[in-house]
């Protein structure tokens, strides 16, 4: 599913993008800022009038979100009530006027879902499936932990029922983040204590072609490094953002620079083909989102898009996760409607039941692709790089000129899933040496290792083992 209507005229009017041309974050080209305003205008109109159900467009009675204390105790409650599955962590601290670099008073708190059978199977040599889904990353977008919570609670609840989401309460670890920016939730601000945009602070993959740096480096950051530290921890097989204030489900990539709409650099295809070796599979979750929305709210559209498709975000979170750490991103954006002040408590409702069961089928499919291990002979975990490249019929496999590859890194067991569709691959893996928190890389030596795999339909593979000298 495809935005069409005002999207297609605002791509048929807009002109080419150049590559290397100057954008400033979040703002649009001169050329381009009265056609962008119109746009806005008859997209929200669009979205607020066709695309969502008649209660969820009623502005007023507001009424007030949950204090973040209500928040961080309903999690502490689910982890009472099922000790044996859920814990509460702390990644990190939000920043304050008196203390910038992270306040003690505003933690960012997960709640790590791993149930007893999911921990036997990786004791009994399974590959570690990890998930995460964070919401308000910006603080004005409260609905977005409301429903987070409500994820865990139907996860959680699930153990002994024998269901689908049992399955994957069975299967995968969960890290659920209702608030990743606890003061801008307090304050009922789209920004941090310091000003930044949590979603436009982290180095993504493709900023040189643009001239422009994030606006800030996630390091000066306090909510961003602590989303940060917990992605290169985990080795997140996807992961699920939480948005408001639109109404669609965006997949990579939020920023190429290299093209938007009607650029005459790349083709779409060609643009698929060098920088989105997943698409296709990408693209089917989505449209399976969007079509589970639409028959839970029983009218309307909830489409899927290409989130560079849809407007540019330089520095975002699901950019940097999927080019620095190789885990996909899927952005949710789960009504028109962004502060609780602008919504009825019915519609707060309606919005997370609405969402609940498209979010367990998408996690559900987290995990498919390539998934193995890298080791010595000795079966020691090797720390690695292992990058899937498509392997066409007589093809060897051998390096090709793409901007990005398909790639997963191992985790302390050297274990490793990079999400790929179904297809004929080459894995090689490469050692490296030290990960720090910009993902640059060392290689050792020539101590690299490859094999090929086919991923089925169903999205599985064989799990292999690559051995490095």
């Amino acid at each position: 599913m495809k935005i069409v209507g005002a999207q297609a005229a605002w791509q048929a009017t807009a002109p080419p993008r150049q590559a290397g041309a100057a954008r400033q974050t979040g703002v649009a080209c001169p050329a381009k800022a009265a056609a962008a305003a119109a746009f806005l205008v008859l997209l929200s109109a669009a979205f607020l009038v066709a695309c969502v159900p008649a209660a969820s467009i009623v502005p007023e009675p507001g009424v007030a979100a949950r204090p973040l204390p209500e928040i961080q105790a309903a999690m502490r409650e689910l982890a009472a009530e099922y000790p044996d599955h859920a814990r509460v962590v702390t990644l990190g601290y939000g920043g304050s006027a008196a203390k910038p670099g992270g306040d003690p008073s505003l933690p960012v708190l997960a709640l790590e879902i791993e149930s007893p059978a999911a921990k036997a199977r990786v004791a009994s040599g399974a590959i570690p499936l990890r998930v995460q889904l964070v919401g308000v990353f910006h603080g004005d977008e409260q609905i977005g932990a409301e429903v987070a919570l409500d994820v865990a609670a139907t996860i959680l609840g699930s153990a002994g029922t024998g269901s689908a989401t049992e399955g994957l309460l069975d299967s995968a670890a969960l890290t659920i983040v209702p608030v990743a920016n606890p003061f801008g939730y307090e304050a009922n601000t789209r920004v941090t204590e310091s000003g930044t945009d949590l979603n436009r602070c982290f180095p993504w993959p493709f900023g040189w072609e643009s001239g422009i740096a994030p606006e800030r480096t996630y390091l000066g950051v306090p909510e961003a490094l602590a989303l940060a530290k917990d992605g290169e921890d985990k080795r997140y097989a996807m992961s699920v953002l939480l948005h408001s204030g639109s109404y669609c489900i965006a997949i990579p990539w939020d920023y190429i620079g290299t093209t938007e709409g009607g650029s005459s650099t790349y083709s779409l295809d060609e643009y698929r083909s060098r920088y989105a070796p997943a698409h296709s599979l990408f693209a089917a979750n989505s449209a399976a989102y969007g079509s589970r929305v639409e028959s839970e709210a029983g009218s309307g559209s909830f489409p899927a898009i290409e989130g560079y498709d849809w407007y540019y975000v330089g520095g975002s979170y699901a950019d940097w996760l999927y080019g620095a750490l190789g885990c996909p991103g899927y952005t949710v954006e789960l009504d028109p409607l962004k502060s609780w002040t602008s919504r009825r408590e019915d519609v707060g409702t309606a919005v997370i039941r609405r969402h609940r069961q498209a979010l367990l089928e998408l996690l559900a499919t987290a995990g498919q692709g390539a998934q193995g291990r890298v080791s010595s002979a000795a079966g020691i975990g090797i720390p690695s790089r292992v990058e899937a490249r498509p392997l066409a019929a007589g093809d060897r496999g051998l390096p090709a000129p793409l901007p990005y590859v398909a790639f997963g890194l191992t985790d302390t067991s050297g274990a490793f899933r990079i999400t790929l569709p179904q297809g004929s691959w080459r894995l090689v893996a490469t050692a490296i040496g030290t990960l720090g928190l910009d993902s640059a890389t060392t290689t050792v030596g020539p101590a690299s290792g490859a094999v090929d795999i086919v991923v089925d339909a169903d999205g599985s593979s064989a799990i292999v083992s690559l051995l490095l000298p």
